[in-house]
C-alpha cells in the first residue's frame, strides 16, 4: 500500500541550498493553545541544549543527525519557538529566539528536521512532518524527497514515485527480517533518468524505517545520498 502525503513546510523557504518552497499549514482559525507531541533531527550538524516553553515551563532539546531525539509534550501556541537563554544583569534571564516552527493540533504528533541557516550565529529553519503511529506505522517504511526532482523506486514487488520536496509511505506484504532489493531512480527536469541507487533495505516489523534523500552536493544531476532513521519503540514524552 502507498500512502501519499504534501510535506507541511513553513521555514525551508529561508534555507537556499534546499530550496524547499514555502507551503501553508491551511490553518486559519485554529486554537490560541495546542498540545501536541514533538521530536527532532537535525540535517546537518548536532544541536545541543535548545530551549522551549510547554506550559509555560522551559524544557530542553537535544537534536541529532543519526537518530531521532527523545519525544516531548509541547504545550502552547501553535507558532512553537526555540531559544537559546543566557544570564542578564540583576539575575534576569536573555532568552535570544534561534527557530520557530507553525504546527497543527490535528497531526497530534509531529518529526521537526532542523538545518542551520549559512550566514547566520544561530538560526535554523525548521520543517514539521507529521509522524503519528497511525500514519506512519510499524512495518512501513517512509521515503522523505528533500531533491529538487522526482524519485522513481522499485522496493521489492512495489513501484511508486516520489514527487520532489515531498514524501511517501509505503506498506506491503513485506516479510520480517528480510532485505528487498531496492532501485531508484532520479528524474531531473530536463535531464536523462540518473540511476541513483541499487541495494537492499531491510523491513522489521517492529521497526517505523525513514529514508532521507538529498541532493548529492556538487555531484552530477540527478545523484543523491541518502540516510535511514529507525525508529523502533514508541518512547513517552519527555523520556
Amino acid at each position: 500500500m502507498i500512502l501519499k502525503f504534501k510535506l507541511l513546510a513553513v521555514a525551508f523557504a529561508i534555507i537556499p541550498f534546499l530550496g524547499m518552497p514555502r507551503i501553508a499549514l491551511g490553518q486559519t482559525e485554529g486554537p490560541s493553545t495546542i498540545s501536541v507531541q514533538i521530536s527532532a533531527l537535525s540535517l546537518d550538524q548536532e544541536i545541543q541544549n535548545l530551549k522551549f516553553l510547554t506550559n509555560g515551563e522551559v524544557n530542553e532539546l537535544n537534536v541529532f543527525t543519526t537518530s531521532r531525539s527523545n519525544v516531548h509534550r509541547y504545550q502552547g501556541p501553535p507558532r512553537m519557538t526555540f531559544f537559546r537563554e543566557k544570564p542578564g544583569v540583576d539575575g534576569e534571564v536573555i532568552r535570544t529566539p534561534v527557530g520557530s516552527v507553525e504546527l497543527n493540533q490535528s497531526a497530534g504528533r509531529y518529526l521537526l528536521f532542523f538545518v542551520r541557516q549559512p550566514g547566520t550565529a544561530e538560526q535554523y529553519g525548521i520543517l514539521a512532518l507529521p509522524d503519528s503511529l497511525s500514519d506512519f506505522q510499524p512495518g512501513s517504511f517512509r521515503f522523505v524527497n528533500l531533491a529538487p526532482f522526482n524519485i522513481a523506486v522499485q522496493l521489492g514487488e512495489e513501484r511508486f514515485m516520489i514527487e520532489q520536496r515531498d514524501f511517501k509511505d509505503v506498506r506491503g506484504n513485506f516479510e520480517h527480517g528480510t532485505r528487498y532489493r531496492t532501485v531508484m531512480v532520479s528524474l531531473p527536469n530536463g535531464e536523462d533518468p540518473v540511476p541513483s541507487y541499487s541495494g537492499r533495505v531491510f523491513f522489521n516489523e517492529r521497526m517505523r524505517m525513514m529514508y532521507i534523500i538529498f541532493p548529492s552536493e556538487g555531484g552530477q544531476p540527478g545523484q543523491i545520498r541518502f540516510v535511514g532513521i529507525p525508529d523502533a519503540v514508541v518512547r513517552e514524552a519527555g523520556r
